[in-house]
């Protein structure tokens, strides 16, 4: 800055002119030219700078002052002379106060290298400014108080993360979520992570045999050192305290077949670094029901449960005796099952997924009459049909569901990979890496994979449009695409059945740990999104 414009800038802001409607008065830095040159050569140690010349206030007391004055009055929306003047006016003592923020930078450096560039100018300006030969001199505010706002809101954050750890954890996670709002998370590829899987089965006891893939012999483990990423931002890594801060009081249901009981099962073995659930099945049915499970995190006070209900409305369940693939289910596609819906009043999240079951026979009601079936003799075959309608019951339901205030999500088809045949007549998943080329997506894609996961979005839509009118909030986890891409995510040959101790190969079900988890990263991120 020329000295010359220095100065006929301050006799421009004084004497009779007015700011805010009130006379703009002089500031005299008040401290001794020994002072001045060594701050300006960063030769004086910030705290003996403070001790000196701020009434013996420790660095931590200073900062907080700082902050204070913000806190006390901030900008009005227009920016005006006049709000920055009332900052100004509240430190104490301007002429060391000034040089108390360049010490505070010079102590507290800004980890972004813009925000440091942009400091590094400001205090090249502020320094030369205040030059000792001019400390006897009367300057305006005016020259000095619009960059000194700005200094302040640039470093006020920092000081602020310094000052107080768990404030700044509160800031992230408000940016995480301000990044989640703009950002399809699910469009992305799976990226080399060689740190590899959250757990194991030594560590994790609540790994279903049938997930249990190691235990069994799977010998390659190149699969776990895999990671989801985004193309617009970054998937966090799921934070088993956060979660559990925020569910808290709370209670989740999983709704849905085998799949769904998956993924709840991925999500304990993740909280379990943090802590360990009580099973209270017992309290709500019989301990031979293998279907529904209860988990109490008693010091959190928080419930996770699985809601068995494979086709989402009500059957004749003759798959409770008979859960072979081939024996027929009549779906009443106009009624809600009752096993989650006199459940589900209280819960303040409900995860919705399934699908798998929709391929076996099935006769199809509405108004207890037959409308349809596929996989039958004699009569007309509805492509979907049952599909389509059993979700949009569902959702409709859960969204005039008389009581219920909770977040409801629903998690997209989980595609099979069955190569070379069906999963009766020899077809496998052996493959040890993910996807990425079309060609290869070709070749381990499933039938009607896209239709299935269109009806989901389609019915979702139209449901979430009815919810949000009601004041409910739905949110879509849309694993599709990604779980595509993870032929080497199952347990092939090493999965054993529920109830039968015979190998099997399973091209459905996920390997634990495995990519699963991601489901529940996803659950996470979203979580705090609607929040």
């Amino acid at each position: 800055m020329d000295h010359r414009n220095a100065k006929r800038a301050s006799v421009r802001t004084v004497g009779g002119q007015r700011v805010g409607g009130k006379t703009a008065g002089t500031i005299t830095p008040n401290r001794p030219v020994e002072t001045c040159e060594s701050m300006a050569s960063g030769g004086l140690d910030p705290n003996e700078y403070f001790k000196r010349h701020c009434g013996g206030r420790s660095t931590p007391t200073v900062l907080k002052e700082i902050v204070v004055a913000l806190k006390i009055e901030s900008p009005d929306s227009s920016g005006g002379v006049n709000s920055y003047a009332s900052i100004a006016a509240q430190f104490k003592r301007p002429g060391p106060e000034i040089f108390t923020i360049i010490a505070t930078i010079n102590s507290f450096r800004a980890e972004s290298l813009q925000v440091q560039a942009m400091i590094t100018a400001m205090k090249l300006e502020f320094i030369e400014l205040f030059k000792c030969k001019y400390a006897a001199r009367n300057i305006s505010k005016g020259v000095f108080l619009l960059p000194l706002t700005l200094l302040i809101i640039v470093v006020l954050l920092p000081l602020i993360m310094k000052l107080n750890k768990s404030s700044s954890k509160i800031y992230a996670s408000s940016l995480e979520t301000t990044e989640t709002r703009r950002c399809n998370i699910f469009s992305g590829n799976w990226v080399p992570y060689p740190k590899g899987p959250y757990y194991d089965n030594g560590t994790c006891p609540f790994i279903s045999d049938k997930q249990n893939c190691f235990i069994h012999g799977r010998p390659d483990r190149d699969f776990l050192k895999w990671r989801w990423k985004p193309h617009e931002c970054e998937l966090p890594l799921f934070d088993a305290s956060l979660f559990l801060k925020l569910v808290r009081g709370k209670s989740m249901a999983f709704v849905g077949d085998s799949v769904g009981r998956n993924q709840m099962e991925s999500l304990l073995c993740l909280l379990n670094s943090v802590t360990h659930p009580e099973d209270i099945t017992a309290r709500y049915t019989s301990k031979a029901d293998i279907y529904f499970k209860w988990w109490l995190y008693a010091d959190y006070n928080f419930t996770l449960t699985l809601l068995w209900s494979p086709f989402l409305v009500n059957s004749t369940k003759t798959y409770l005796n008979d859960s072979s693939f081939y024996n027929s289910e009549n779906l009443y596609l106009d009624e809600a099952d009752k096993a989650w819906t006199s459940q589900i009043e209280n819960f303040d999240y409900v995860i919705f997924s399934g699908g798998q079951w929709f391929f076996r026979p099935l006769t199809f009601y509405e108004n207890g009459e037959v409308v349809g079936c596929q996989k039958c003799p004699n009569m007309t075959e509805l492509d979907f049909y049952g599909y389509r309608n059993a979700f949009r019951t569902a959702l409709r339901t859960i969204g005039n569901l008389k009581g219920f205030k909770g977040l409801t999500f629903l998690v997209t088809h989980s595609p099979n990979h069955f190569e070379n045949g069906v999963w009766n007549k020899g077809g496998g998943c052996n493959r040890t890496q993910p996807v990425t080329s079309m060609e290869e997506k070709t070749k381990v894609h499933p039938y009607g994979l896209e239709k299935l996961h269109e009806i989901q979005k389609e019915e979702f839509t139209e449901a979430e449009k009815e919810a949000r009118k009601k004041g409910l909030h739905f949110g879509l986890i849309d694993i599709t695409d990604a779980m595509l891409m993870r032929p080497d995510g199952h347990p092939h040959k090493y999965g054993h059945s529920l109830d039968k101790n015979v190998s099997v190969n399973d091209c459905v079900h996920w390997c634990m740990p495995g990519p699963i988890d991601t489901w529940n990263e996803f659950l996470l991120y979203m979580m705090k999104t609607e929040r």
